[in-house]
């Protein structure tokens, strides 16, 4: 069981390009393309992208599409 804290904190994890395009199941290409267009949230560290688990969730939600 995941406590409150847990929860917090699996949801403040920083992710990876890498990670990032196989939690959302699409290519590294892809969460790069939108860092850099601004979809998602994102820190550039040198040349690496960072993503908060939690902005990715949020992108998820505010994308979704209600059914019909």
């Amino acid at each position: 069981m995941m406590t409150t804290q847990n929860t917090q904190s699996f949801q403040n994890e920083i992710l990876t390009v890498r990670e990032a395009a196989k939690y959302l199941r699409v290519s590294r290409v892809t969460i790069w393309r939108w860092c850099k267009l601004g979809v998602i949230p994102a820190s550039q560290v040198g040349r690496s992208w960072r993503i908060r688990r939690d902005d990715l969730i949020q992108v998820l939600d505010d994308t979704k599409v209600d059914a019909i």
